[in-house]
């Protein structure tokens, strides 16, 4: 069945501050970076949209008209 033995190794590299060191991330990573600017860019840009038409509409900069598709209620008697 053979021996079970472990071994340790303690490496010490030096590398120049010169050194030009190239990082390609990958799918997974670069996928979850898109999200967080999509939300950080949406988030704003939703509440900066609902604010504006809200002011617009209060003030009624912008008219606004109730349509309804609902016949209207008839008496019975």
């Amino acid at each position: 069945m053979g021996s079970r033995f472990s071994t340790t190794l303690d490496i010490m590299i030096n590398i120049p501050k010169s050194q030009e060191i190239l990082y390609k991330p990958g799918v997974m990573e670069t996928l979850k970076f898109a999200w967080v600017q999509y939300v950080f860019i949406l988030v704003p840009v939703l509440m900066l949209t609902f604010i504006g038409l809200s002011y617009l509409f209060k003030f009624r900069i912008l008219e606004a008209l109730l349509v309804s598709d609902l016949k209207e209620k008839r008496k019975l008697i």
